[in-house]
């Protein structure tokens, strides 16, 4: 995935970056938060459910040939996991 690529050659992700301009713009936390945990909503502290739906959108996205977002395997996938659906 493009994350682990960023985090091999930069040492850090799009995400991480990105949460750290959330914060310096003063975003609200849950913004910052949503934009850290974008691709492992599972990894959150708190359960904020909008990770998981920009989740299943960047999926979303993907399958449908926008060529926007990118694929992620069924394990990284865990929508279902957060909301409690299986």
């Amino acid at each position: 995935m493009v994350d682990c690529v960023e985090q091999r050659l930069l040492g850090f992700t799009h995400a991480d970056s990105g949460r750290i301009v959330a914060e310096e713009w003063k975003l609200p936390g849950e913004i910052a938060e949503v934009i850290e945990f974008q691709h492992h909503p599972e990894a959150q502290a708190s359960n904020n459910e909008v990770a998981v739906i920009v989740q299943a959108a960047n999926q979303m996205c993907w399958n449908s040939g926008l060529r926007f977002g990118y694929s992620l395997q069924a394990e990284a996938f865990c929508c279902w996991k957060i909301s409690g659906e299986s």
